[in-house]
């Protein structure tokens, strides 16, 4: 990249979190790989880079960005360069959008980075900070990624810009709601009672019959 491309980058603050999903544009846009391309590593990692829609999270005339590979993006303003504030407007972005009825688990402290987003809208992440989540996405994004993670390539969960706008719109009015409730909080309930569900699945099918907690 040139020096003069360099300069035009803007610093930002990335977060990563679980699930991995891809965030789609419109119903026409797709993502499809076939196993050849992932054993090659021949996928458009540059898309993955692609911010794919903005959310109005109040903090104008900034936005909240949410690249093509899930990854969120923050301007690296003086609040948010702090780890901590930025890891809490993360954290209160997914609990809206859980509340909205997407899935979303909390985001770790050891996965916000820092990253530099272009007049084109491409973000890149920077050395990540340690968190496994950002290893997986920076990784993916540069293709210095081995086939056991590359592999979540092959057929990833997606979603469309329009419902993850929907859902954040309809769960950050129910967070409203809750008051001084920690947003972590109800995302580490919504985890917890999803392996619950997993554990029960397991032993109601290893003992064929139905298994309920007491």
């Amino acid at each position: 990249m040139s020096d003069n491309r360099m300069s035009e980058e803007i610093p930002v603050i990335t977060g990563n979190h679980l699930p991995f999903r891809l965030v789609l544009r419109d119903s026409d846009e797709e993502w499809k790989l076939s196993l050849d391309q992932i054993n090659a590593l021949s996928y458009d990692y540059v898309k993955l880079h692609r911010a794919s829609t903005f959310l109005d999270i109040g903090i104008a005339p900034w936005s909240l960005g949410v690249c093509f590979d899930g990854t969120l993006v923050l301007p690296a303003t003086k609040e948010y360069c702090k780890p901590e504030n930025a890891l809490a407007c993360f954290n209160k972005v997914l609990c809206a959008i859980l509340l909205g009825g997407t899935y979303c688990e909390a985001m770790s402290p050891d996965d916000v980075s820092r990253g530099l987003i272009t007049p084109t809208l491409y973000c890149r992440i920077l050395t990540p900070s340690g968190g496994p989540v950002a290893g997986f996405h920076a990784a993916i994004r540069t293709k210095h990624v081995g086939l056991m993670e590359s592999i979540r390539l092959l057929h990833p969960k997606t979603i469309r810009t329009r419902t993850l706008e929907n859902a954040y719109s309809v769960g950050r009015q129910r967070l409203c709601r809750l008051g001084a409730t920690a947003p972590e909080t109800l995302l580490l309930l919504r985890a917890l009672n999803s392996l619950h569900m997993m554990v029960t699945c397991f032993y109601s099918a290893a003992y064929r019959t139905d298994f309920s907690w007491k």
